[in-house]
């Protein structure tokens, strides 16, 4: 590579991006028959306002010109070209600016390649083909001058035939790049797209060319005027432009074995290997197979050896299948022992001449279902899934190397997950390497989005024959892959093209047997105006029930408002929930869609981590928001205390869905970030895939795991008259039958145990729920108020116990205000009177009485903007904090994140909590509206603080304490006068708020004026 012309810095860059695609390019494809290309290109991007289009203007046939660039590659990593983006200037409280993260250097549009390459003499007369691992998106190439054609593959590698271009010696390979996915691209009329640019001549000549040219990935002729609508959020959150992965030339021989597939036989203990022969000169006769299967590591079976014959007919394509008995012992593939064999498979005709070799890596692995339940190697499975969308914002594109999707997998295994779903798209080779290795089971989606009017036509062919042959090419390119346990025809389908989605799922299961098939994911499985709709699929993934009303998730899916919507602020604090009833007259296994969502503060000390393609300026408008509040030094504790609100409903929700008979599994969204969408911030790791401090991945797993104990606590919070009771179940999913004994320990914070017992005479069957026994303890010796810790332990090696949180407090039914203290429910003259003659005040107000949640000041033209998405309500209390994003759902979304709490604050000594919302705060909480602080003093910390939304970012408040004039005052925005004989953790937040209030230790320091009290309590 000559770079002595570079500067020093584009001489780091081209070297780096060179030595990391020699350090990712696997040795099996090293050898005299690969060239490889990557490394330095010509490069250059049309200039429409300079009136520049490569096509029109001829650029494939005397050279691009250009400057030095690198593939394997992408504009958004190595592009000097286009200015970098800025930081967006925004009104406070605006949402612009904080939609996801941003592309420093964005380009939509068509890229140029050039390259010359050398031509050995021994590759006179050989196969040979141009491979681009994973491209974005359609690429055209030309070589010295010759057009090839056009590939417009999203999921799988790109691959051209260009052995009549080629010649012994120098040879110039151009390739375009087109990302923009519009009629008005200037490649249109060379492809997919079709618009008349300029040169009407040269673009109809391409069109003709590309679109005839024999070969299945070759464009497809659309209709003028009309684009594309797919590949979903890969294309609209990342859509780079590049080549990355493996960028090389491949020679064979003219008669070669294009493809192997192994499938899997496990009854017999064989394998039936199907092997695809291109036989261009029609060689007739009997052609040898030689075929070596050798297990691999940790495995620790025997290589089978077989030679067989089979007779070439001669045809330019045909198909060779043949049967090989196994060596015992014979090793299969799942999630618990991910036994892989490496098969290297040879062949020869023309009297003994060598002229082929495949190496293929396959797992002995058969699915199915039965009962609703997914099977694998015929034992029960259920699905414990996280979901991915290719969005990696240090590059933009997915990682093509296997040791980061090692990573990745070991992460989710760490925590106890055995599944991985790709939104609307398909991870590279490596990704199912990696899944291959750690026993995760794979669910691809072609990128088909949503077919709502006015996107996907049905009468749009193109469209529709695209996601044709990208299935197809799918199931061709990973097919071998163990891990690849389902492909999904698509996102959030609705109720259109049911045809010929089912057209794709019958195609699929005929084309390859070997994995599942869903219709579509996360929409309704049956309704009225579709009867029949799903029952083409294998299974169904939806977050609304199969029968009845009742959510699959914490949440009504798609809409309502959050604060009536969702079991966790319509229900007290229980575990019994499961979704049975929502499963009746199911007829084949569900998945639940896109369960959880529940975002966390986003946590600014990331902000110094995205120094790649894409940079965290939402996350630092937040921080400058933050800081204009004075509350910057909150935002550590904002991200913890919301992660740990989050990290307790997620628990919830995967145990609802573990204890729930016939539910196949569940897919959660998600344990990462998802950087692309609003700041959606749902992760309890960030968009890196690194933990936030919120939850281990030991404590992750005792609750998601292949066995896991679930106990049915009736409720949350008790009092010492009560005895404590739950059932307890044991969901086993692991490898075999789980018998006792199994403990359980029930013990408060001092590590007094309260009561204690063992499950010895059950057995859990693999693949089922199973009843291990009751619990039973009496609570009258509880020191309350105390908070309990249930955990039972199931005995699996490295798994700790699962734990449940309740909380005891004393039964008295009345609780007194103390000498000295007055109570108010008011903010009026009377209480400013109790105030003015140095009176101690308990204010308890009506949470229907605070002031309107009003965002900005009214004008003529909107009128009031109401934060909690009504004109005429405080902001309410809300125990579950913002949902997916504060950009999206902007009528179903909480407004708040949860409280912030100093456990060791006087005023909280008789109200055990952490310094988060936990579930003894459930009813004070949704007996309330929260209180904005702004108005008052800086100083002034609230003892039970709000954590407000990452847009807004008000101080707000349900108890704070002030001095007001002589007087003190202490204020609750929640409930805590009516109905306390009913309500326990109410009554004993009283007692501890009123129990300060009669001690020394109620000083309050920071003084607030009536004037500023009046803007927290009154309407204007």
């Amino acid at each position: 590579m000559k770079i002595a012309h570079l500067s020093p810095i584009r001489k780091t860059k081209i070297l780096a991006a060179a030595a990391l695609t020699l350090l990712l390019s696997p040795a099996a494809f090293a050898g005299p028959d690969v060239i490889s290309l990557a490394g330095e290109w010509k490069i250059r991007l049309e200039e429409p306002r300079k009136g520049e289009a490569g096509m029109a203007q001829k650029w494939f046939e005397n050279g691009i010109g250009g400057t030095p660039g690198v593939l394997p590659g992408t504009l958004q990593l190595e592009n000097i070209r286009t200015p970098a983006a800025t930081r967006p200037v925004v009104a406070d409280d605006s949402d612009n600016g904080i939609a996801g993260f941003t592309t420093l250097h964005s380009y939509r549009g068509v890229s140029w390649y050039e390259k010359e390459v050398e031509i050995p003499a021994d590759w006179q007369g050989k196969h040979v083909e141009l491979f681009f691992e994973r491209c974005m998106w359609e690429t055209y190439v030309w070589v010295n001058g010759t057009p090839i054609g056009t590939r417009n593959s999203l999921a799988t590698p790109q691959v051209f035939d260009i052995t009549k271009a080629l010649k012994p010696g120098p040879n110039r390979i151009t390739i375009a790049v087109d990302n923009t996915n519009s009629k008005t691209s200037s490649m249109s009329g060379a492809g997919i797209v079709d618009n008349s640019p300029a040169d009407e001549e040269v673009n109809t000549a391409m069109s003709r060319f590309f679109n005839q040219y024999d070969h299945p990935d070759a464009g497809i002729a659309k209709a003028k005027d009309v684009k594309f609508d797919i590949a979903g959020h890969q294309l609209w959150v990342s859509g780079w432009n590049g080549i990355v992965g493996k960028v090389e030339l491949r020679a064979s021989d003219p008669l070669r074995m294009v493809s192997a597939n192994a499938y899997p036989l496990i009854a017999k203990g064989s394998v039936r290997l199907k092997l695809l022969i291109e036989n261009p000169a029609g060689v007739k006769g009997e052609a040898t197979f030689n075929t070596s299967i050798t297990p691999r590591k940790p495995a620790t079976g025997k290589v089978t050896e077989a030679k067989w014959t089979a007779t070439l007919t001669g045809a330019a394509k045909e198909t060779v299948e043949h049967v090989i008995k196994l060596q015992e012992p014979v090793l299969l593939w799942d999630e618990h022992t991910p036994s892989l064999y490496d098969a290297r498979i040879s062949f020869s005709a023309e009297g003994g001449k060598s002229t082929g070799l495949k190496e293929i890596r396959f797992g002995l692995r058969e699915l199915g279902t039965k009962n609703n339940q997914f099977t694998v190697n015929g034992k029960a499975t259920f699905l414990r899934g996280e979901n991915d969308a290719l969005l990696f914002p240090l590059t933009v594109y997915p990682p093509m190397d296997v040791e980061s999707w090692r990573k990745i997998m070991a992460t989710l295994k760490e925590h106890g997950f055995n599944h991985l779903r790709f939104h609307t798209c398909t991870p590279p080779a490596a990704a199912f390497e990696a899944a291959d290795e750690y026993g995760v089971y794979m669910q691809v989606e072609t990128p088909m989005v949503n077919t709502t009017e006015g996107s996907m036509e049905y009468a749009e062919s193109a469209t529709t024959d695209f996601v044709s042959q990208e299935l197809r090419r799918i199931l061709d390119a990973y097919g071998n892959h163990p891990s690849l346990f389902s492909v999904s025809m698509g996102n959030e389908q609705g109720n259109k093209l049911v045809e010929f989605r089912g057209s794709l799922v019958k195609f699929g299961k005929d084309h390859d047997p070997r994995r599942l098939y869903a219709e579509t994911t996360g929409t309704q499985a049956r309704d009225k105006t579709v009867p029949l709709r799903g029952s083409v699929g294998d299974y169904y993934i939806t977050a609304h029930p199969f029968s009845g009303l009742e959510p699959l998730c914490g949440i009504a899916w798609g809409g309502g408002n959050v604060l009536t919507s969702s079991r966790f602020n319509t229900r007290p604090p229980e575990t019994v929930f499961d979704y049975t009833v929502s499963l009746k007259g199911l007829d084949k296994p569900l998945v639940t869609h896109e369960m959880g969502q529940w975002a966390v503060y986003p946590d600014l000390s990331e902000i110094p981590k995205y120094t790649g393609a894409q940079r965290a300026f939402n996350f630092e408008l937040i921080r400058d928001r933050l800081a204009a509040k004075n509350m910057l030094d909150l935002a550590p504790e904002f991200t913890r205390a919301s992660g740990k609100l989050a990290a307790i409903l997620y628990k919830e929700e995967i145990e609802s869905a573990l204890r729930t008979p016939g539910l196949a599994g569940f897919q959660m969204l998600q344990m990462h970030d998802y950087p692309g969408q609003g700041t959606a911030t749902v992760g309890l790791l960030n968009s890196l895939w690194e933990s936030k401090g919120l939850v281990t991945p030991e404590e992750f797993r005792s609750f998601c795991a292949p066995v896991t104990p679930l106990a049915r606590l009736p409720k949350r919070v008790f009092t010492t008259a009560e005895t404590f009771q739950a059932a307890v179940d044991l969901a086993n999913y692991g490898p075999s039958d789980v018998t006792g004994p199994a403990t359980w320990k029930l013990a408060d914070q001092k590590g007094s145990v309260v009561g204690s017992g063992e499950f010895s005479g059950f057995t859990a069957p693999a693949g089922a729920v199973t009843n291990m026994g009751k619990i039973e303890a009496p609570l009258s010796a509880v020191d309350a108020p105390q908070k309990l810790v249930l955990s039972v332990h199931a005995n699996i090696p490295g798994q700790l116990p699962n734990q449940w949180d309740l909380w005891v407090y004393p039964d008295k039914a009345a609780i007194p205000v103390p000498d000295g203290v007055e109570l108010a429910t008011a903010w009026d003259e009377k209480t400013k009177g109790l105030l003015r003659e140095g009176k101690t005040v308990f204010l308890v107000v009506d949470p229907r009485s605070l002031p309107f949640a009003v965002n900005t000041k009214p004008t003529k033209e909107e009128g009031y903007k109401s934060r909690a998405g009504t004109f005429d309500m405080p902001i309410p209390g809300n125990f579950t904090p913002v949902f997916w994003t504060m950009m999206m759902k902007k009528g179903q979304f909480a407004q708040t994140m949860g409280l912030l709490l100093d456990p060791k604050h006087p005023a909280l000594a008789k109200f055990p909590t952490e310094a988060h919302s936990n579930w003894q705060w459930w009813d004070p909480v949704m007996k309330s509206s929260v209180m904005q602080l702004d108005a008052l003093p800086p100083d002034l910390t609230p003892i039970v603080r709000v954590i407000d939304n990452f847009r807004y970012n008000q101080r707000l408040g349900m108890v704070f304490e002030a001095k007001v004039g002589p007087g003190r005052l202490l204020v609750s925005s929640s409930d805590l006068v009516s109905d306390l004989e009913k309500r326990p953790a109410a009554r004993q937040l009283r007692h501890s708020l009123l129990n300060y209030m009669a001690s020394a230790n109620f000083q309050p320091s920071t003084e607030a004026k009536e004037e500023a009290l009046d803007n927290v309590f009154l309407r204007k």
